[in-house]
């Protein structure tokens, strides 16, 4: 099904029926959002079990491998691989979004080790996976994807070729973690697609949801 989808999401325009279960109506909002390259920060505000992660891994994979994919800058682009994180308040939350992400989308968009091989790219440790090039984003490069932690604060002074972060449980990370995370983004025009459950008014509630409406959806 979802390779499916995958070959579909590069011909056409989302396909609701294509998804291996329809998203609801404000999931299919959030991640239209996603994909709109003029949309930089999509935030969804839920409670526990609310969906959120599933919504979170369509919309990237349709930021990635959708009709209008999300790709760097024309000065950049075919140079350096693209970079993605896959970011949480730990490790272990971080290691559920690759699980999320990876059960959600076509295997064939994995790079094996032999494929890595052919393009070049190692993996080097075992939060960095490699993606599949995408032929219609004029970009040769593969994507290299990065599986982060906001615990430490400091390695999350972003790379210039971040093109996308799905910020998990952002609403607990240390807010140091989100400001450092901001000083690459101006490059790139990173793209956040943030999904957390409310943790009190801090830096999260008056950065994120205050300016777009707290509480009115």
């Amino acid at each position: 099904m979802w390779l499916a989808l995958g070959l579909a999401l590069m011909t056409q325009l989302l396909d609701w029926k294509a998804f291996s279960s329809e998203p609801f109506d404000k999931q299919k909002a959030f991640i239209l959002d996603a994909v709109n390259p003029g949309i930089q920060y999509v935030a969804a505000f839920t409670g526990i079990q609310g969906g959120k992660s599933l919504c979170a891994s369509d919309a990237l994979f349709a930021c990635l491998y959708g009709p209008n994919p999300t790709v760097l800058p024309a000065s950049m682009r075919g140079k350096t691989p693209m970079e993605v994180w896959l970011a949480s308040k730990s490790y272990a939350l971080a290691d559920v979004l690759l699980e999320t992400f990876r059960w959600r989308t076509p295997e064939n968009i994995w790079l094996t080790e032999p494929q890595m091989k052919r393009y070049g790219v190692k993996k080097k440790d075992a939060y960095t996976h490699w993606l599949a090039p995408r032929r219609h984003a004029k970009d040769p490069c593969p994507i290299k994807l990065r599986v982060r932690s906001a615990s430490d604060p400091e390695s999350f002074r972003a790379t210039p070729f971040l093109a996308i972060v799905n910020a998990d449980e952002l609403a607990w990370w240390k807010d140091r973690a989100w400001l450092n995370l901001q000083g690459r983004g101006v490059v790139a025009r990173t793209k956040y697609i943030i999904t957390t459950s409310p943790h009190g008014k801090n830096f999260a509630y008056r950065m994120i949801a205050q300016p777009g409406g707290w509480g009115t959806g």
